[in-house]
């Protein structure tokens, strides 16, 4: 509710209020709301994330004026590092059973999605990849357990990227690839989602600080995708979208097979 979220949000705010530097007054989640840049927009901000990662001193994605706590993503030397303010955070959300609930969801939805589910080599179910995925994810945001780190094998991200790649559920002719600008639109629609399934789009600070979190991490997988977060995130709120996908059977026909610029000509025409 309303009266739940601001109390949440003047909660965390003096918790905060000398950790997180840089924070802005400004309507809240205008980055969702918006989520329809106009091409050029997502043109130039694609090419000053790739500007800004290069110097290795700040977050990618067209972010519009954020909610009234805005939490900073922190970057050094190309390293994503917590913060005092994220690890506030995530104790504020509900510490890593939240993250855990919402990436079960998200496998959950994902083992039906049309094409994530091909890159699944893995059949020990959505909770244990679930686990996996918000071990990684409470680990960034500075969890003291460190349970990403103490279970996984060194450079257990990129191997299993590397098995998605080549998961024998994909069509013969796509195996090997990487993946491409509408995966990761179709995996950043879930995600969000899943989240949004848990009640995290009602904790503005949250929701502002994951989309941008998402769209600084989905880099790797594509370079053009990260501009593609906020309108990801605003998909998740449109009831409609979301049963007309499942209709589908679980495919997002209004996205698949677009390159960049057709992608971002579909959204400026909406």
């Amino acid at each position: 509710s309303p009266a739940g979220s601001a109390h949440r949000e003047g909660r965390l705010s003096s918790r905060l209020h000398s950790q997180s530097a840089g924070t802005v007054g400004c309507s809240a989640s205008k980055a969702e709301q918006s989520g329809q840049p106009a091409a050029r927009r997502m043109a130039a901000a694609a090419a000053a994330t790739d500007d800004r990662a290069a110097s290795g001193s700040a977050e990618p994605g067209p972010i519009d004026d954020g909610p009234p706590l805005r939490i900073p993503l922190l970057v050094k030397d190309g390293t994503f590092l917590p913060s005092p303010a994220t690890r506030a955070l995530l104790v504020d959300i509900g510490g890593p059973p939240k993250l855990h609930a919402v990436c079960t969801r998200f496998y959950e939805l994902a083992f039906q999605d049309r094409v994530l589910r091909r890159f699944m080599f893995d059949d020990d179910g959505a909770e244990a990849h679930g686990l996996r995925l918000s071990d990684w994810i409470a680990e960034k945001m500075g969890d003291p357990g460190r349970r990403w780190t103490r279970t996984r094998p060194p450079h257990a991200r990129q191997r299993s990227h590397w098995r998605a790649w080549n998961s024998p559920r994909r069509e013969a002719h796509k195996r090997g690839d990487h993946f491409k600008l509408d995966d990761c639109r179709v995996w950043m629609r879930i995600m969000f989602l899943a989240a949004r399934e848990h009640g995290l789009h009602d904790h503005p600070a949250f929701w502002d600080w994951y989309i941008r979190f998402i769209g600084h991490f989905v880099r790797v997988y594509e370079r053009s995708a990260p501009p593609f977060a906020a309108e990801s995130a605003a998909w998740s709120a449109d009831a409609t979208a979301v049963a007309e996908y499942m209709r589908d059977g679980w495919k997002m026909r209004d996205i698949l097979g677009l390159s960049f610029h057709e992608a971002s000509a579909a959204i400026d025409g909406r």
